[in-house]
């Protein structure tokens, strides 16, 4: 088998460089390979190191509070309802007939917080709406800001006409 001697092989030669004698007598070192070793086996300064690291990091995480934010909504609605009127009246006739409603929305917003402490935000939201074969559309576009020192956020709603 060919195996067992390659193993055997490696496993001795990987016992002889491990063996390999440390230098017995004094290490020359000039004072900057001496500052040097020093300083890559420095506990501290390797902690000191990774604590920058992860500082800067905390840092960025902070800032990504006041990225712009994008906001997206869109519904379907739609619905059918059938009637009837029994009415005891001699001079009304019953009557019967089918409702229907069919709706749809959509809403596109931006929002910017400040580190100051307000927020700039913009929405627009057109909407469709068609009952029993008639057509209504909205469309609006709204635009508010607030300041930290206010509780309630200015906003004007304004209507987009064709």
């Amino acid at each position: 088998m060919l195996r067992a001697p390659m193993i055997s092989t490696l496993l001795i030669s990987f016992g002889l460089v491990a063996q390999t004698p440390a230098p017995t007598g004094p290490v020359r070192l000039s004072l900057q390979e001496a500052i040097k070793t020093s300083l890559e086996n420095n506990l501290q300064v390797q902690v000191a190191v990774e604590t920058k690291d992860y500082t800067k990091a905390g840092v960025l995480i902070s800032q990504g509070a006041f990225d712009w934010t994008l906001n997206g909504n869109a519904s379907y609605g739609y619905s059918k309802s059938t009637f009837e009127n029994k009415r005891f009246s001699p001079v009304l006739p019953p009557s019967s007939g089918d409702s229907k409603t069919d709706s749809k929305n959509l809403s596109l917003g931006i929002v910017k917080p400040f580190e100051w402490g307000g927020t700039f935000s913009m929405t627009y939201n057109p909407t469709l709406s068609i009952h029993n074969h008639q057509y209504h559309w909205r469309d609006a576009f709204q635009f508010c800001h607030n300041h930290a020192l206010h509780r309630n956020p200015e906003c004007q709603l304004h209507p987009i006409s064709a």
